[in-house]
């Protein structure tokens, strides 16, 4: 069993927060369009998802055969989170659950884009693998992942930033990375590629994963340990916030594309479109370099709600759901932020300590650890 790593927990306990949190903004955000509402919905989406999936990307790894448990794992929990919503709307017709069997803009798209992603990666390791043999990516040993040290590393024991010999494999990743990133940029052209099976998000959020999965999770530790760089990273973080506050109206353009969805016309960007969401990847880089900067790096109950974040997502928004649908959330809506915000916090707070129980997260995540 690989050795779990106090920041990487840490970080997830408190994007986790963020999540429930930011759903609940995100119900009053439509009605309430004051500044503090927009400021908190921005900050918060330009970040907590993209560290997600990059924190996904990280600890994935080079697998001999197709993950098919892995991959048929979240696409199952995927699917039953779309069951249980349809059955929601029958006790509550009118609360938010998106009930379209082949895509839609709720909470399981996480799933079935983390099984394209595992898939993916795996497909463009076989490539490279492939290119290896026929010695297009020049001499090089066969890379590995040593389930001992839970690390990526080559047949010769050494550690790699990639699944593969530094000088091959960073050459092969590199160019895997430009044209995943040209690719975002070009759906964005294509007013047919949106949430039907989620290719907007599958195309636009996996340079956010192959970034992740092109490092080992022991180089991050030891970047963000150094104190220049947390200083500068915490700055990066600090003063992002600031632009978001002074720069709000400029910056809200940004909100649609940090969800990943619909193309460029979708939201009236079509001439800057692409322009637009290389400034939206450069800002959640920086947003998710500050925020690991930031993060506890030492153990605490907060790495143990970190473990458990995968069981919080799957069922924090039917307690959502359950406000919404008894109008509870309608009624903090009218409330002022002085208000309406430590009560979300609350929810947000009781949700994450709740989910994360033990007992629930083993089950629903051992599947996922039992699968290589």
């Amino acid at each position: 069993m690989k050795e779990r790593t106090a920041l990487f927990d840490n970080a997830k306990a408190i994007l986790i927060w963020l999540v429930v949190f930011g759903h609940l903004i995100d119900l009053v955000c439509a009605s309430d369009s004051g500044d503090g509402i927009r400021y908190l919905f921005l900050v918060i989406w330009s970040f907590h998802m993209p560290a997600f999936i990059f924190l996904a990307g990280l600890f994935d790894h080079r697998r001999d055969a197709f993950p098919k448990g892995r991959v048929l794992y979240f696409v199952i929990v995927g699917l039953v989170l779309k069951i249980v919503n349809m059955l929601v709307l029958l006790v509550f017709p009118d609360v938010e659950a998106d009930p379209f069997l082949f895509g839609d803009k709720n909470f399981p798209w996480f799933m079935f884009v983390l099984a394209a992603f595992v898939a993916m990666a795996y497909g463009l390791e076989k490539v490279g693998s492939e290119l290896r043999q026929r010695g297009l990516l020049g001499d090089s040993v066969t890379s590995g992942y040593s389930p001992a040290s839970g690390s990526k590393s080559g047949a010769n024991g050494s550690e790699m930033t990639v699944n593969g010999t530094p000088a091959a494999d960073r050459v092969y990743w590199g160019w895997v990375f430009a044209i995943v990133l040209a690719v975002s940029l070009a759906v964005g052209f294509l007013p047919w590629v949106g949430d039907v099976l989620y290719l907007s998000r599958i195309f636009v959020l996996f340079p956010v994963y192959v970034m992740g999965y092109m490092l080992q999770p022991a180089d991050v530790v030891r970047v963000v340990e150094r104190p220049a760089v947390r200083f500068a990273g915490a700055f990066g973080f600090v003063g992002m916030l600031a632009i978001f506050w002074v720069k709000l109206d400029l910056m809200y353009h940004l909100r649609p594309l940090f969800t990943g969805r619909n193309a460029y016309s979708a939201w009236g960007l079509a001439h800057g479109g692409p322009w637009l969401r290389l400034a939206a990847y450069a800002v959640s880089a920086l947003m998710v370099f500050g925020f690991l900067c930031l993060v506890p790096r030492k153990e605490s109950y907060l790495s143990r709600i970190g473990q458990g974040s995968l069981s919080v997502y799957v069922f924090h928004y039917y307690v959502i759901f359950l406000l919404d649908g008894l109008d509870i959330i309608d009624a903090l809506a009218t409330q002022r932020l002085r208000t309406m915000l430590p009560t979300f916090a609350l929810i947000a707070t009781v949700e994450v300590l709740v989910f994360s129980g033990k007992w629930l997260s083993d089950r629903l995540t051992k599947p996922i650890t039992s699968y290589k």
